[in-house]
């Protein structure tokens, strides 16, 4: 909600400038204003936010969403196109690390949960979301070691 707020306080205030109405937004104020956002640098990601704002306060105020328009996709794709989407991999936690990251924690009841959770995530490859949800009940001692029940991930 912070993030729609400032992101709509932004693009009224440049639309006040303009002396044209930001709400209703047409679909060419929605364009001159993501090619403002191009011109200034902001990453095509943070843009991206903006567009996404934009069509939230319109949908919100039940006004038509200028955002759908064709042309305004277009300049989306334009921006795209010169800004570019750099997407940062996340860092890979190889044995160096972990083993690290195992040897920072503290030896209190907060740093054991920790110290579990990281050798949960390790072990099985899950990603964070994927350990918020298991459950104690999920986790099946077998002959061979255990077995972990993955109900949801990212990938379905």
């Amino acid at each position: 909600m912070r993030a729609y707020r400032t992101d709509w306080a932004e693009f009224a205030l440049h639309y006040n400038k303009c002396k044209e109405a930001s709400l209703p937004a047409s679909a060419n104020t929605v364009v001159a204003f993501i090619g403002h956002l191009t011109e200034l640098g902001i990453s095509s990601a943070s843009n991206r936010r903006k567009f996404v704002s934009i069509a939230a306060v319109h949908r919100w105020a039940e006004c038509a969403d200028p955002t759908k328009s064709s042309v305004t996709k277009l300049a989306l794709r334009k921006m795209h196109r010169k800004l570019g989407r750099i997407c940062k991999q996340a860092e890979l936690v190889n044995k160096t690390l972990y083993l690290k990251m195992l040897d920072s924690t503290c030896n209190d009841l907060h740093g054991k949960k920790d110290r579990v959770l990281l050798m949960l995530a390790y072990e099985t490859t899950r990603r964070r979301s994927e350990l918020k949800s298991l459950l104690v009940k999920d986790i099946q001692v077998t002959s061979n070691g255990a077995a972990i029940l993955l109900k949801r991930s990212k990938t379905n």
